[in-house]
């Protein structure tokens, strides 16, 4: 059950970075659900922006794992700027959404192409307040409600992956695909809701550098996001680019400090008969902070970590964004002997 225990038999630095690294690498991979990131219809994606800024590269040995995260995100759009909110168009608009999202990983034992495979699932519950000026018949039309509030704690999306991760030394990589099924609680037409009512699917490749000898670790992951159609409100949100990364330093004591980032770019405009605002492509990035400490609650190492994020540079999405996720990760069952390419050699 110990993912440490091998590692205490090299350096001091393996310690640390395999017991960190290989659990806050099951977080970065599992923090991607369908909560409000602020960007197309609803001003949201069911990407978590900002979910695979550290670790992203390496995938844990085989073993199952539970995660929990805690996620916060708030932004506002002045009474001048239109934002399309489940089939209404609304002015003066501001949302606070708090998401708890709990998180089975699997890693199995199995190879392709001599790379580990991994599956997962995610099951967030929670959701949006979100207080707007005025809702609008149309961009153009006519005021029929003012000073409107709407708030719902409700079971979203789940969202089902998998990736496949191959090591070399110090450097990691994977590639992987996340599928949002819309089968969680949707409420047609209203203001707050945590379900997306369509299928989306993200194909990712994310890469890590960990220094075994000093702690350092650069990592990047890039990714494609396509939506389908929301059959209620008839609209369809583009193509959407997303890259985030981070540098983080995994200090000898457990404690590990960095600066993350992401950036967003939609490729294409969102279409169908509900998106009356027109192309209406969405851009923004975000830098924020990282901090993060491994523990033992008894023989079970345990990751923590916290990332805030300040978005800027924003087009056609909530403004003055501010991110926030609480994670926590511990293994349940870890095979005795992993196979030698799932586990980074410190």
């Amino acid at each position: 059950m110990m993912i440490a225990a091998e590692a205490r038999k090299a350096t001091k630095l393996s310690v640390r970075c395999r017991a960190g690294s290989l659990l806050s690498a099951a977080v970065s991979i599992a923090t991607l659900t369908g909560v409000p990131a602020h960007a197309a219809e609803n001003g949201v994606s069911f990407y978590l922006l900002g979910s695979k800024s550290v670790s992203s590269g390496i995938l844990p040995p085989p073993g199952i794992y539970l995660q929990n995260d805690v996620y916060y995100n708030e932004g506002s759009l002045s009474a001048s700027r239109d934002l399309p909110l489940n089939g209404k168009i609304t002015a003066g608009l501001r949302v606070k959404t708090w998401v708890e999202m709990p998180t089975l990983i699997w890693s199995t034992p199995l190879q392709v192409l001599g790379g580990n495979v991994v599956f997962m699932g995610i099951f967030p519950i929670g959701g949006p307040s979100v207080d707007v000026g005025a809702v609008l018949t149309g961009p153009k039309g006519g005021v029929i409600g003012q000073n409107v509030h709407d708030s719902i704690f409700t079971i979203g999306d789940p969202v089902f992956g998998s990736s496949i991760g191959w090591h070399a030394g110090d450097f990691h990589w994977n590639v992987g695909m996340l599928v949002n099924a819309p089968i969680g609680d949707y409420r047609n037409g209203a203001l707050a809701n945590l379900s997306f009512n369509h299928w989306a699917e993200d194909f990712n490749a994310s890469f890590t550098w960990l220094d075994s000898k000093t702690g350092l670790e650069i990592s990047n992951s890039f990714g494609v996001i396509f939506n389908q159609i929301n059959d209620a409100t008839q609209y369809r949100t583009g193509t959407q680019f997303h890259y985030e990364g981070g540098v983080i330093w995994h200090m000898p004591n457990n404690f590990a400090f960095g600066v993350v980032g992401y950036y967003l770019d939609q490729l294409s405009a969102d279409s169908g008969p509900g998106a009356v605002l027109g192309p209406f492509k969405s851009r923004a990035a975000a830098i924020g902070g990282y901090a993060g400490y491994t523990f033992k609650a008894g023989e079970l190492p345990v990751t923590t970590s916290i990332k805030v994020f300040q978005e800027f540079n924003v087009r056609n999405r909530l403004e003055n964004g501010v991110a926030g996720f609480f994670t926590i990760g511990i293994p349940l069952s870890v095979a005795s002997s992993a196979p030698a390419a799932s586990i980074p050699r410190r």
